[in-house]
């Protein structure tokens, strides 16, 4: 082989790994930025898809879901808590829609004497508000509050005779479109409840497992405790309000790494039937949608 010949032999290779070489790097371009498209149309990539702001559906009545059903109260019971002249108060809600979300429903706690007098302090009103964060379709959720009874002229504290709770306003979300499809199950265990003191046994400590189906942090809003007898029966409620920063994060947790403190104890409460319902949204700061009363829970 002439030098001419191997001249043209290594020019013909050098263009050849030139040529493999410019096919390869737009191979990796390619890959690469449908990795990137596939990164940033996945949404858990992607923040999850969650919302920075809250759905911004108008507030009407929750007794009336489009296409039919609505939040509906299920069951109701109160307690006077001896010891802390206090009274616990509970409900079970149902969203017995089949296809709405009911998001940031609006819950009002209220009670008179058997005389139909108010039996709460006076500046109580805006406490007795709790907002539901969300209700699937379907799904039922447990609501509570605690509140002082008001005293009279000698101190002794009013006898609660009647609750009332009205479920007034929410946000219908249809389940079937990108904005409800982003709504996820949080499920809650009681994870053990005590009395702590013999001379208060209204007063105890409670711990709570949150099993959240969202992939980040969500809004944290509380949970509520409902406690119930021996036979079941649902007997009263109380809420928690210092709930642990991981309660609303993804995957399963124990609320906090010490039991949180709760008073309103029922004395007949049965605590190993107590139900446990953590409040989480899917919108950290508590911005309200446009004519959203504001809960206690998301003050």
């Amino acid at each position: 082989m002439t030098r001419k010949d191997t001249m043209r032999l290594v020019r013909r290779r050098t263009a050849w790994l030139i040529a493999v070489a410019i096919v390869a790097i737009l191979l990796v371009a390619g890959v690469t930025t449908a990795l990137v498209r596939a990164k940033s149309d996945d949404p858990v990539a992607n923040g999850c898809g969650l919302p920075t702001a809250a759905p911004q559906t108008p507030a009407v009545p929750a007794s009336e879901a489009p296409g039919g059903g609505g939040v509906k109260v299920t069951e109701t019971a109160f307690s006077p808590t001896e010891g802390d002249n206090g009274v616990g108060m509970a409900a079970v809600v149902q969203n017995t829609s089949k296809a709405q979300v009911a998001y940031r429903t609006t819950v009002t706690f209220a009670m008179t004497t058997p005389a139909g007098q108010n039996a709460l302090y006076p500046d109580a009103g805006p406490d007795m508000v709790i907002v539901i964060p969300v209700l699937l379709p379907g799904e039922h959720l447990g609501v509570a509050n605690w509140a002082g009874l008001y005293p009279d002229s000698q101190g002794t504290p009013a006898a609660p005779g009647t609750m009332t709770v009205t479920v007034s306003s929410t946000h219908w979300i249809d389940r079937d479109t990108d904005e409800g499809r982003i709504f996820q199950p949080v499920g809650t265990k009681n994870k053990g409840i005590q009395r702590t003191d013999p001379e208060k046994p209204t007063v105890g400590n409670a711990r709570v497992l949150v099993t959240s189906s969202y992939c980040r942090a969500v809004g944290r809003h509380g949970v509520a405790l409902l406690f119930r007898d021996a036979g079941g029966r649902l007997i009263g409620g109380t809420r928690i309000v210092d709930a642990s920063i991981s309660l609303c994060r993804p995957g399963t947790r124990v609320d906090g790494d010490s039991a949180r403190t709760i008073q309103g104890i029922p004395t007949a409460a049965d605590l190993d039937r107590t139900e446990t319902y953590a409040y989480c949204d899917i919108v950290e700061p508590p911005a309200e949608p446009s004519g959203s009363p504001i809960g206690i829970n998301y003050v």
